[in-house]
């Protein structure tokens, strides 16, 4: 029994600086994503308001074969708008920092409605949109929003990097018990340099990468999976895995 109670101090101490660590750890992965999510979502979130007041005040009076493909990007951009603002003010609560609305969502939807914002920038610069995915239906657990912000941020990249013309594929595949998510582009590639340090929070460079994959790197981590550069030729391709629902 003495042994036992000497044992019983030092054993608290150490869960004790566990709990520490882990509190740090979650304090300054929040930290560094409201921080990224003032810089990155207010572009965003002006970028969507601006593209709404455009369309809106013509979408409504809109005639042809063309006029509700135009009504369905003013109605995924509001919803885009929303989620955004949504998702910068949980960040920005610090009370609810670990609020996280869980639930179940269809991977391909997601993908879609991503292929559907970035689309007009796609035409503007001739850049084919293609979204390749099974046929069978593929589902995670937590917010489709934060996924969704994270597939922007990696084809809006992507984009920049094809100003004139090229093919951006969103590929939605299984490996195992995993969703594999990759945002495969035809431009110049990453130089070796801008890979090391592309996920640092404090660098950026010219052609878009910066503050959001940071940004992405959080949302996946928080939903349990990865995210990485992977080879591509030509082309950079960054794969996002995801454990599948249950």
């Amino acid at each position: 029994m003495r042994h036992a109670r000497a044992a019983e101090p030092e054993l608290v101490q150490q869960e004790t600086g566990l709990d520490v660590l882990r509190l740090a750890s979650r304090s300054q992965s929040l930290s560094l994503l409201q921080s990224a999510a003032i810089h990155d979502f207010k572009g965003s979130l002006n970028t969507l308001s601006l593209s709404v007041r455009l369309l809106e005040h013509t979408v409504s009076a809109a005639e042809g074969p063309d006029a509700d493909v135009q009504r369905r990007c003013v109605k995924s951009l509001r919803e885009e708008l929303s989620s955004l603002e949504r998702f910068t003010g949980a960040l920005l609560e610090e009370n609810r920092g670990d609020d996280l609305v869980v639930r179940t969502f269809n991977l391909a939807s997601v993908l879609d409605t991503a292929a559907l914002l970035l689309g007009p920038t796609g035409v503007a610069q001739q850049v084919t949109i293609a979204v390749e995915r099974p046929s069978e239906e593929m589902t995670v657990t937590g917010r489709a929003s934060w996924i969704r912000h994270a597939l922007l941020n990696l084809g809006g990249n992507a984009l920049q990097a094809m100003p004139r013309g090229g093919t951006l594929r969103l590929q939605l595949r299984r490996e195992d018990a995993r969703a594999v998510i990759s945002v495969i582009d035809t431009g110049p590639g990453i130089a070796d340099e801008v890979r090391a340090r592309m996920w640092d929070v404090n660098y950026s460079t010219r052609k878009g990468l910066g503050i959001g994959l940071p940004v992405v790197a959080h949302i996946v981590q928080a939903h349990g999976g990865t995210v990485a550069f992977e080879p591509s030729e030509p082309g950079a391709c960054f794969a996002i895995r995801l454990p599948l629902a249950g």
